[in-house]
């Protein structure tokens, strides 16, 4: 993995990209995830936060 996303962070100095952004969805093995990206030389901006919604109508009986 470590060499799939420098390769894609390369790519994307190569294309004059001027930032990369990268959310962690999943809530697990948050240190872990985020020694990894450091390592990269991301640094954290602020936390994400969300809410699950039940979107779907079908089988609700309200």
């Amino acid at each position: 993995m470590l060499k799939s996303l420098r390769h894609f962070v390369g790519g994307a100095e190569n294309r004059g990209a001027e930032e990369l952004s990268a959310g962690v969805k999943s809530g697990t093995h948050i240190d872990k995830t985020d020694k990894f990206l450091r390592r990269l030389g991301f640094v954290q901006t602020g936390g994400n936060y969300a809410l699950a919604l039940n979107l779907s109508q079908e089988g609700n009986s309200k």
